[in-house]
């Protein structure tokens, strides 16, 4: 179990580059139009070209990112607080709380340097989302984990509603559609805040408190998640067209979330946990599970790097932006390879002591 967990880690790392830097792509495509066309922007004439069916295919597939990591950190933290009290297990959080603190204030300070802007607080919190979460879900442990061993079915049902509720509350706007205090009701569930994710910490918590039957489950039931994973996966760009011919202002945008993703996150990460044996050549899963060691420090890094990159390419060959292919091959090599080089370099002495400071 542990090794299919560290190589969904790695997958979902390698998953990052490639979704961040679609949406650079998107920006390339509507948004910078005029850097290698002669047209207004906003510009949506490539609307269904093959350039926007790649890069929404690649948002929507490699979506899973973050849902993955959030199902490992709630596995792991009902795994690891089997037995323990109250006491230590408020130590535990500390413990890993002050570790990510240190990284993300100083990644987030560093990200808004580059981009010469002075934040906002809610700004400041959306820009590694998935590090305010991990914090939130880490200092509600103590009440979320309980519920995992002994009232479920509860957890998954009430996180189920709150989720998708919420998802569905941001369709509405989009659609156009309104009623009063929902413009409340979208300000108060930022996606940092904890109750836009909690459904995946809260199926990681119940399959980590109830190892032997979730599994025994997964198994069971493994061709219908396969299935599920393949109808969501199809239904995903359906959706995101059909809300993008029905939205008022048209295209809904990049970080479009729509709720066959969440279906096809939550169906993609139980049938690689499931999988008893993962269709993979060995060397293939161990550069997986090397990858998924260092993915806090990809997370962190990614971001800066790739923003840093298509700045340079807007400015200084704005030809590529037009040509996505290479455009993206750019970004995702630079997105993935500077942070795992940054790493190796800083996990070297004399700088090895700043490792933990600067990647977690």
């Amino acid at each position: 179990m542990a090794r299919r967990l560290l190589i969904l880690n790695g997958m979902a790392t390698l998953n990052l580059p490639f979704y961040h830097a679609a949406a650079y792509g998107f920006s390339a495509l509507f948004l910078w139009t005029n850097r290698y066309m002669d047209v207004p922007v906003p510009n949506y004439d490539q609307v269904g070209s093959a350039a926007y069916i790649g890069l929404l295919l690649i948002r929507n597939l490699m979506g899973f990112s973050i849902p993955a990591f959030l199902f490992i950190v709630g596995f792991y933290g009902a795994f690891a607080s089997e037995g323990t009290d109250g006491g230590a297990m408020w130590r535990m959080v500390a413990t890993r709380i002050k570790k990510l603190l240190v990284p993300y204030v100083l990644w987030t300070t560093a990200t808004f340097v580059i981009l010469r802007q002075i934040p906002g607080p809610s700004e400041a919190l959306a820009m590694y989302y998935f590090i305010t979460l991990m914090i939130q879900y880490y200092v509600l442990s103590p009440i979320l984990l309980p519920l995992a061993k002994k009232r479920w079915i509860l957890l998954l049902i009430v996180s189920a509603i709150i989720q998708l509720g919420l998802q569905l509350l941001r369709h509405l706007v989009i659609l156009g559609i309104g009623f009063p205090g929902l413009d409340l009701l979208i300000s108060l569930s930022p996606i940092w805040f904890f109750p836009s994710r909690i459904l995946m910490f809260a199926i990681g918590a119940v399959v980590g408190a109830h190892l032997e039957e979730a599994m025994g489950w997964l198994r069971k039931h493994f061709t219908l998640l396969v299935v599920a994973a393949i109808v969501s996966g199809v239904l995903m760009p359906i959706e995101y067209q059909w809300v993008a011919n029905h939205s008022p202002n048209g295209w809904p945008g990049s970080d479009f979330f729509g709720l066959s993703r969440t279906i096809f996150s939550i169906c993609i990460v139980l049938v690689i946990i499931a999988a008893s044996k993962l269709p993979m050549p060995a060397s293939l899963s161990r550069q997986f599970i090397g990858l998924g060691s260092k993915s806090l420090g990809v997370y962190l890094a990614n971001t800066p790097v790739l923003y840093v990159a298509a700045s340079l390419i807007y400015h200084l060959a704005p030809s590529l932006l037009g040509v996505q292919i290479i455009y993206q091959s750019i970004l995702v090599s630079l997105g993935l390879f500077a942070p795992l080089i940054g790493m190796s370099i800083i996990k070297r002495p004399p700088l090895s002591r700043a490792y933990g400071y600067v990647f977690g």
